[in-house]
């Protein structure tokens, strides 16, 4: 099942994910930062490796909206994130710190309807992981 999304949303991400791309190496940076800061006494390399996962999962879905080869296997982007570590916490603040990072690391700065764009886009993502690790657990029991 895709992402529910906007048309203008979906369009918006699609023309700008290539600026993301550009900017990795900033914006996965400045989010491994962030992350060192709000999760004191975690090890760095965990924060590292959650800001460097995220931020993968997040271009690979904005290409896959260009492609037509069909949706993600969103239980396998589940169960790499949950087999690394990535947990809720991270999942959650990555989200709260996208549009402040993007707008510090992207030259121009993105316009308000791009970020507001990149982060429903992003929250649609970790709805659709939510409901595919419910629907996991729910088999499995």
């Amino acid at each position: 099942m895709p992402l529910v999304l906007s048309n203008n949303t979906r369009l918006l991400v699609i023309r700008t994910w290539p600026r993301l791309v550009a900017s990795k190496d900033q914006l996965v940076g400045r989010m491994r930062q962030y992350l060192l800061e709000t999760h004191p006494g975690r090890p760095p390399e965990e924060a590292a490796l959650a800001a460097s996962l995220l931020f993968a999962m997040l271009v690979s879905q904005a290409a896959a909206l260009e492609s037509s080869t069909g949706g993600p296997d969103f239980e396998a982007i589940e169960a790499e994130l949950s087999g690394q570590g990535i947990d809720q916490s991270y999942r959650s603040r990555f989200g709260d710190a996208l549009v402040p990072i993007m707008r510090g690391a992207l030259e121009p700065a993105p316009s308000e309807r791009i970020c507001a764009a990149w982060i429903d886009f992003y929250w649609a993502i970790l709805r659709k992981l939510a409901a595919t690790q419910s629907a996991s657990e729910g088999r499995a029991a």
